[in-house]
C-alpha cells in the first residue's frame, strides 16, 4: 500500500486556514488604519505621530507577507494534490 508522509487533506486545510487568517489580517489591518487616522482628528502630539509611524511600518510589511502567505498555500495545495495522487496510486 502506498504511504506519503503528509497528510494531503491537512495540508489543503491549513493552506485554506492559512488564507482565511491573511484576509483577516488585512481587514484588521484596514480597521486600525481608520480608526488611527480618525483619531487625529482629536489627538495630535508626539505619540500620536510615533502611533501613525510605527503603523505606517506594519503596513508597509503586510502586503509582502500577503503575497508570500498565497505563494505557500497555493504551494501546500499542489503539494496535497500530488500526495493524493500518489495515494491513490495514479
Amino acid at each position: 500500500m502506498a504511504e506519503a508522509i503528509v497528510d494531503p487533506a491537512a495540508l489543503r486545510s491549513f493552506a485554506e486556514r492559512l488564507n482565511e487568517s491573511c484576509r483577516e489580517v488585512m481587514g484588521c489591518a484596514h480597521a486600525v488604519t481608520r480608526t488611527t487616522l480618525a483619531a487625529g482628528d482629536k489627538w495630535k502630539d508626539q505619540k500620536y505621530t510615533a502611533l501613525v509611524q510605527s503603523l505606517e511600518e506594519t503596513l508597509a510589511i503586510l502586503p509582502r507577507f500577503y503575497l508570500e502567505a498565497e505563494s505557500q498555500a497555493r504551494y501546500l495545495r499542489e503539494k496535497a494534490d500530488l500526495a493524493q495522487r500518489y495515494l491513490d496510486g495514479q
